[in-house]
């Protein structure tokens, strides 16, 4: 109560008595012990979760939620426990209350609580609503419900029994109403729990920074391990945002671009790409990747720091933020250099092999087929000698066969000699030179006799100044192989060739060969430069002689067509013409 009293006194001051008035103060005790209570559960709340704020590591912050529960409920015996998402258990994280444990079954407490660790699948089977509700709840069954299997109801009974237990109190941490673990309150007998809505005001707290914390944690080791992943791929990686600046490179990439790391924050995307390959990079982007989020592989040229381009294979993916606006994209990009280059050499042997095989197949008809011949009119002239051995005449008869039997043998000479010229001409081991073509052709028309005879006539028209081509030493053999196919094959009287020199462009001297032999059909015009083709004039040498020419002109990066002299009348002979380039 509270009283407050004043004296009572007669006329000359001596004291009569007192006279009091007492009031009953209880509500207000009562009102400034809850106030008290308020301030301290309210001061405990505060540090407690300015505290649990500035730390990162869930085991840290536990302890602080442990050691402010027990400040709360000093007799009682707190545990704090969280989920351990990789074991997908729920672990005893922090223990308070057992620390002065002194006889062997309260060490033995304090050893299980320090290692309980419950799967998340028993505590499924165990009535999931006290781990999920939010509630400070009243646990039926004690320790024992809460430990699930992990300890033996035994074992439980004793701790119970030697920590004087009577209740167990318990309030779980949910995520999506999922048990992520909780605050455990075991009370001794005789006592209550005490600050019940303060505890429950900092489990939901801290409950929810737990999870922000663990997510964060998730976050950082999920870098980690993303981070380390694109620093040690193979593939080169890049990230961008919407405007192409350069947000992220791994090593790979920064080394196969000639950048350091300081160096490739200055430069852009777009900065590293090549005006070859920029155009249909952005038709990719517009087509495949806003559409899909993604691009299928393709092919672009970077631009290396010391200006080489190079070029690359590259996949892209879109970056698109919260409400799916793209924000950007990342590339894995992959160096193709050697790979472009070892094609280039498979495309290079593959038609080295087809020469190759073409030209094995070229060699082989013509054995079979000219040397045949050949070998065929020898034995002819053999076989009509030996008709003739009884004849008067036979020793005129046999000096006309030797003499035929000599062309025969000079005519198989000179077709080895043109088959070992074919197989010598390889482009790349061409020594090229300057040739002067009128000192060529008047040495050629002067050094072979058929060129002398009086039925035949050569002329030269040097309609240009220009007289000196690069070539080499078989541009002979072109010449003379197509004079004498116009002339040897030539039925006129008179047969002849004018030889026409002109000026084609600035690159290029062209060469007129026209005749008057019997001349090429449209249908063979093409055909008769092909080793590969037979026709009426490869017995007389004309197949192997032409094809020959094709192939050493192209040799000397010139170029040879046909057509008829008179338009529309094959008849009435032929125009060979020729380009090789000019000195």
């Amino acid at each position: 109560v509270e009283m407050s009293a004043v004296s009572l006194k007669d006329n000359q001051g001596n004291l009569l008595g007192f006279a009091a008035i007492l009031r009953d103060i209880s509500k207000r005790k009562q009102i400034e012990k809850k106030l008290k209570d308020v301030l301290f559960e309210q001061e405990i709340i505060n540090k407690t979760i300015l505290r649990v704020s500035r730390l990162k590591e869930i085991d840290s912050i536990c302890d602080i939620l442990a050691n402010a529960v027990h400040s709360l409920n000093k007799e009682c015996y707190i545990g704090v426990s969280f989920i351990n998402w990789d074991l997908k258990s729920i672990k005893m994280r922090s223990v308070r209350g057992l620390g002065e444990a002194r006889d062997g079954i309260l060490q033995k407490a304090f050893q299980y609580s320090k290692d309980l660790s419950i799967k998340l699948i028993d505590i499924k089977g165990n009535g999931t609503d006290i781990y999920t509700s939010g509630k400070l709840e009243l646990i039926p069954g004690g320790l024992y419900t809460l430990c699930a299997t992990i300890l033996p109801k035994k074992v439980c009974k004793e701790i119970e029994i030697n920590l004087n237990i009577e209740k167990t109190f318990y309030i779980g941490f949910s995520k999506n109403k999922n048990p992520i673990g909780g605050i455990i309150i075991s009370v001794p007998k005789g006592e209550e729990i005490s600050h019940p809505q303060a505890i429950e005001t900092l489990a939901n707290h801290v409950s929810a920074l737990l999870l922000q914390r663990e997510a964060e944690e998730k976050l950082k080791k999920s870098e980690k391990k993303y981070r380390k992943l694109y620093e040690t791929m193979r593939d080169a990686y890049v990230k961008i945002d919407i405007n192409g600046k350069i947000l992220e490179t791994n090593k790979e990439f920064r080394d196969m671009v000639g950048y350091t790391s300081e160096g490739i924050r200055e430069t852009t995307y777009w900065d590293l790409t090549s005006d070859n390959t920029k155009h249909a990079e952005i038709k990719i982007f517009k087509e495949q990747l806003i559409n899909k989020g993604y691009s299928e592989v393709y092919e672009k040229e970077f631009i290396k720091n010391n200006g080489r381009k190079i070029p690359v294979e590259v996949r892209i993916s879109l970056l698109e933020d919260e409400s799916g606006k793209p924000t950007g994209m990342w590339a894995l990009c992959r160096d193709i250099t050697e790979r472009k280059k070892a094609k280039k050499d498979l495309l290079r042997s593959q038609k080295q092999y087809q020469e190759a095989y073409e030209k094995a197949n070229f060699y082989k008809d013509l054995l079979a087929h000219d040397i045949a011949n050949i070998l065929n009119k020898i034995g002819m002239s053999v076989d009509y000698a030996d008709l003739q051995k009884n004849e008067d005449n036979f020793h005129d008869i046999i000096e006309d066969l030797i003499e035929s039997i000599k062309s025969h043998v000079k005519e198989a000479k000179e077709l080895i000699n043109r088959i070992r010229k074919i197989s010598k001409i390889r482009k790349e081991d061409l020594n090229l030179i300057t040739i002067d073509i009128l000192t060529l052709l008047n040495k050629i028309l002067k050094e072979n006799s058929f060129f002398q005879r009086e039925e035949v006539s050569v002329s030269i028209q040097q309609l240009t100044d220009n007289k000196d081509v690069i070539a080499g030493p078989f541009l002979r053999d072109v010449f003379e192989n197509i004079l004498l196919n116009a002339l040897q094959h030539n039925e006129s009287e008179n047969p002849f060739v004018e030889i026409k020199i002109i000026d084609y462009d600035k690159n290029f001297l062209k060469f007129e060969f026209i005749d008057n032999a019997r001349g090429i059909p449209d249908i063979l015009k093409e055909k008769i430069f092909n080793p590969n083709y037979k026709s009426k004039y490869e017995s007389s040498g004309m197949g192997i002689g032409l094809s020959l020419v094709n192939t050493i002109v192209n040799a000397y990066n010139g170029k040879i067509w046909v057509k008829d002299r008179v338009e529309g009348d094959y008849q009435k002979g032929s125009i060979f013409s020729m380009l090789l380039p000019k000195a």
